[in-house]
């Protein structure tokens, strides 16, 4: 009894799929019974002065899933205000291998590079990564970042960040806007409650709104619109602000001209003169 061509086709489509399965399973790529240990890697992290946030971004460097690293930490001047953070974190997280190197020599021109070349001398494993101060990373950045360097024909591995603003132009501004109506508003209570005629152009709202940003500044380091919008005001030296220093940038601030000459860090003149820049809480 001849088979039909049903069953010639069936048959086919079986014996195809099995040479198929069967090429599939001798043509996969062999894999290890156990995956490759990670290999020890040292974190090179040059620092200079206290920048907005330094700790916190320090502080993601201390809890990677890498199992076996070691953070060096390394400035030029021996009153540099970075190394009171790195003293706090070698108390935050004692287990970690986290070194501090205080050394004032140059190599060029290029003082970085030459405080790399200071702390190199501290490292204790062959594998470098280099991470600027204000970068903060996930808890298994070194995983990944070293995962393709156990093969030979890899050399260097780079990554993107992507930046957080600290604080930009819309933002202040709209922080400015709240403090101004709060101020506006202020006034106007206590002139309705004690019967005060304001005439138009009178200072007493720039008067209230100068008080109102000195005090929370000085106190806080923020102000009612700093709040709304995420902000505060923070020193590069890591202390608080205090009275003076927020005397000296609302006093300018009030100038207006001043605010308005900022660098690329939208740190206008009023935050150089006080050491300070606006931060995201």
């Amino acid at each position: 009894m001849m088979p039909s061509a049903l069953a010639v086709a069936g048959g086919l489509l079986t014996a195809l799929a099995t040479l198929y399965a069967l090429a599939a399973l001798l043509c996969r790529p062999r894999t290890r019974a156990s995956p490759p240990a990670r290999a020890p890697v040292t974190v090179l992290k040059p620092l200079c002065g206290a920048e907005p946030r330094l700790e916190d971004n320090l502080a993601t460097l201390c809890t990677q899933t890498h199992p076996c690293y070691q953070v060096v930490c390394g400035v030029r001047a021996p009153d540099d205000p970075a190394i009171a953070v790195v003293e706090r974190l070698q108390r935050r997280f004692p287990a970690l291998d986290l070194q501090l190197v205080v050394d004032q020599r140059t190599h060029g021109s290029n003082l970085k590079v030459g405080n790399l070349i200071n702390m190199s001398a501290a490292a204790r494993h062959p594998w470098l990564v280099l991470a600027d101060s204000d970068i903060a990373v996930a808890p298994d950045y070194l995983e990944r970042v070293t995962a393709p360097l156990p093969d030979p024909a890899v050399g260097i591995v780079t990554c993107l960040y992507r930046g957080r603003a600290t604080g930009g132009f819309w933002t202040r501004l709209g922080a400015l806007f709240i403090d101004w109506v709060i101020a506006l508003l202020t006034v106007s209570f206590i002139a309705a409650v004690a019967g005060w005629r304001l005439s138009p152009g009178n200072l007493w709202p720039v008067a209230a709104f100068g008080v109102e940003t000195w005090l929370l500044t000085a106190l806080l380091g923020l102000t009612f619109g700093k709040r709304v919008f995420g902000l505060r005001v923070a020193r590069l030296d890591g202390r608080p602000v205090g009275p003076l220093w927020a005397l000296v940038r609302t006093a300018l601030l009030l100038l207006i001209v001043p605010a308005l000459l900022w660098d690329r860090d939208y740190r206008g003149l009023h935050d150089r003169a006080a050491d300070t820049v606006v931060v995201r809480r």
